[in-house]
């Protein structure tokens, strides 16, 4: 199985709650005022954006954009991430 990055678990999480709220990426792009490659990249966690980009996506979501609650398998040790 391929590990996801977190860009990609950041994305999924997006994704499966824009699906939830029957919303197409288009309507979330427009409401964003962005396009709906854009929407489609960070769903898929091949685009860089900002902490406020994300909490904009999120708040057009309903949801919280709180990267601490995160639940990455990784543990982080000092300088090293442990799996």
């Amino acid at each position: 199985m391929k590990k996801r990055n977190t860009m990609q678990l950041i994305g999924a999480r997006l994704r499966k709650r824009r699906i939830h709220l029957q919303m197409s990426q288009s309507e979330l792009a427009r409401a964003m005022n962005t396009t709906q490659a854009e929407i489609s990249r960070i769903e898929n966690g091949k685009a860089n954006y900002t902490v406020l980009t994300l909490d904009r996506i999120c708040n057009e979501l309903g949801l919280i954009a709180n990267v601490y609650r995160l639940k990455i398998n990784k543990k982080v040790t000092g300088n090293k991430v442990a799996k």
